[in-house]
């Protein structure tokens, strides 16, 4: 959201930057010779609720101080974080606590900020070592229909199977156009408690295996959205999905150039820490594994972010028309 300057004396240093995410995490940062616990003592955040402590301290190299006062201060430097997404603020007011003095260190005006609680928030306090398991994790079937898929609905013709449907979104989407639409999805407890009543009856549960319990070119359009990446043998998936079909295909799977292209800023799409993706594509090996199911191939890149304003794209989507199979 931004970092302000601050420039604040402290008794044994500086308070240099205030810095206010957009996930609710402020962070004072700036260099003391005094120690982490005694930071943490003497930090206060004022909110509405009552005064909060910071949630961690954590100390940072400066060498830029150590060239000033000698080579014991170059681990001076600090950051004090403070979490707040729960709270409904103005302002931002941090204070210090210097013998009997409560000194006010800054404050900042927060009209203009939404704060949003983010994803593994636990991650901020968690106390103790984790497995892979409860970091790569999965959740529930989304509820909504991406909004790329959306601007596409009116273009679907004839009858629509959304192949691998969650909770059955743009099947109730499609069905509030008046379009005749059903959905496929695997036989698990999470899919059938997230069906709703709206849905179910349009919505085949079934095992998995191929071909897939409907006769061949059954539907004009087959819609998989972030389907394939959970599937072992992607190959054998896009040939059922490629005998389903009369006519199109519209299929969307994670874009993995999102990796190198990130490199430089030390960063992955958060998405990637889904733990049943199996199958990982770029627009190369998407079309090249599409190219010989469909006479026309079209890859389109969707969700776009930026990141230190490097731009990148969540996911492909294919375009396919005219299969083979």
């Amino acid at each position: 959201m931004g970092t302000i300057l601050i420039n604040h004396r402290l008794a044994a240093g500086y308070v240099d930057t205030l810095s206010i995410e957009p996930c609710g995490l402020i962070r004072l940062a700036g260099w003391t010779f005094a120690s982490s616990p005694e930071l943490l003592a003497s930090l206060e955040l004022e909110l509405p609720s009552g005064v909060r402590a910071p949630c961690q301290v954590f100390r940072t190299f400066r060498p830029d101080v150590a060239a000033q006062h000698g080579p014991s201060a170059l681990r001076s430097g600090f950051c004090a974080e403070f979490l707040i997404w729960d709270e409904s603020v103005t302002a931002i007011r941090v204070f210090c606590r210097e013998g009997r003095a409560r000194n006010k260190i800054c404050e900042a005006p927060v009209a203009a900020f939404s704060f949003e609680r983010p994803a593994y928030e636990g991650l901020f306090h968690e106390t103790r070592p984790l497995r892979r398991a409860q970091i790569y994790g999965t959740g529930p079937p989304v509820n909504v229909v991406v909004s790329e898929i959306a601007l596409l609905i009116d273009e679907f013709e004839g009858d629509v199977l959304d192949f691998g449907c969650g909770a059955g979104a743009l099947v109730r989407a499609l069905h509030s156009r008046g379009r005749t639409a059903y959905g496929l999805e695997l036989d698990r407890g999470d899919i059938r408690h997230s069906l709703r009543d709206d849905v179910i009856s349009t919505v085949r549960l079934y095992d998995g295996s191929f071909p897939a319990p409907f006769p061949s070119k059954s539907f004009d359009t087959l819609v998989a959205v972030e389907v394939i990446e959970h599937i072992e043998d992607y190959c054998a998936a896009l040939k059922e999905m490629a005998r389903l079909t009369r006519d199109r295909l519209i299929l969307t799977t994670p874009d993995m150039s999102a990796i190198p292209l990130l490199y430089p800023h030390q960063a992955i799409p958060w998405h990637l820490l889904e733990a049943t993706h199996v199958s990982f594509f770029t627009q190369n090996s998407l079309a090249a594994a599409l190219n010989g199911l469909f006479d026309s191939v079209e890859i389109m890149r969707i969700g776009p972010n930026t990141i230190n304003g490097t731009l990148y794209y969540t996911s492909l989507l294919a375009v396919c028309r005219e299969p083979r199979a």
